[in-house]
């Protein structure tokens, strides 16, 4: 009696700031998760950081969004990242002191916001970027998807939103390949309330992450909380443009004018062009080493 009182808790503690999922989301959740191959495939080859699995996640587009799939039937997992501006004297293993999109969020010039706070940002982890050789690399700016702009998260049968706020590092390889689905702790609460932590992960396949293109998926300096001093506070401040972007989801066919990579364009070239190409500058992340995740995604429940 008193196991199914705590579990009954624990599940009401993991939902308590959480959205119910619209059935357009839905039927996206229903469909992509159950296919065995990614309708419009942007690279593969990806695992989530344990080797019990194959590396068998992909980037998927669909429409104007892109989101993480299983091969074979299924969707992201959810690791927990606490990189960024830490409380002083919290310093868990392997974690890092900055962000992918630190000098972002800075030229915001939002008044004691230095970086994202894994403990009250709810950011997700989208990209890889590493110099190891073989170490499998994907930009999801080259995509459309642009730097701390909303990203909506189905897990644990409830909607949340957060922002691309990450990208995973190449530290971890060869031990293991290039990691996807991961979230900072303040969203892996939301999600599965305080079992999950930097050492403990939630492995299932079974968390949708839909990431959206373009500028207007951007919240920008005014359009949202960002000197949040609450999980809470930060999430109602971008419900608003989240719930704009989830209700233009659909399932129609793929979008036939997606920008594909260059090998020709590096370095300052490549940021130029991507300036031209949606109107705002980009850094890529893989130019500041001290602002990758490492996704360490440690044993999972």
């Amino acid at each position: 009696m008193f196991g199914q009182l705590y579990l009954a808790l624990c599940a009401l503690q993991a939902v308590a700031h959480a959205y119910s999922v619209p059935p357009n989301l839905q039927t996206f959740y229903n469909t992509v998760s159950k296919q065995k191959n990614c309708t419009h495939t942007l690279k593969s080859g990806f695992g989530n950081g344990d080797n019990d699995y194959p590396l068998n996640w992909a980037y998927c587009e669909l429409d104007n969004v892109m989101y993480i799939h299983y091969g074979g039937g299924g969707l992201g997992s959810m690791a927990i990242d606490v990189d960024g501006r830490r409380p002083k004297g919290d310093n868990p293993q392997d974690s890092q002191d900055g962000t992918a999109f630190e000098d972002t969020l800075r030229s915001y010039n939002i008044s004691g916001v230095k970086d994202l706070d894994p403990y009250i940002h709810p950011y997700v982890v989208l990209g890889n970027q590493g110099t190891k050789k073989g170490y499998l690399t994907f930009d999801p700016h080259v995509y459309g998807v642009q730097p701390l702009s909303v990203v909506a998260v189905v897990c644990n049968g409830k909607l949340f939103y957060g922002v691309w706020g990450d990208t995973n590092g190449d530290d971890d390889y060869p031990k293991n390949g290039a990691s996807t689905g991961e979230a900072s702790q303040a969203l892996g609460t939301a999600c599965f309330g305080k079992h999950v932590s930097a050492n403990i992960g939630h492995g299932k396949p079974d968390v949708l992450y839909v990431a959206f293109k373009g500028a207007t998926a951007v919240p920008g300096a005014k359009g949202a909380d960002w000197a949040a001093k609450s999980y809470d506070e930060f999430e109602a401040s971008i419900k608003q443009l989240g719930d704009k972007l989830v209700s233009q989801i659909s399932l129609g066919s793929p979008t036939a004018t997606a920008t594909v990579w260059s090998p020709t364009l590096t370095g300052t070239a490549l940021s130029s062009a991507l300036a031209n190409w949606d109107g705002q500058s980009y850094t890529p992340p893989s130019s500041k080493s001290t602002a990758i995740s490492k996704h360490k995604t440690g044993r999972q429940w």
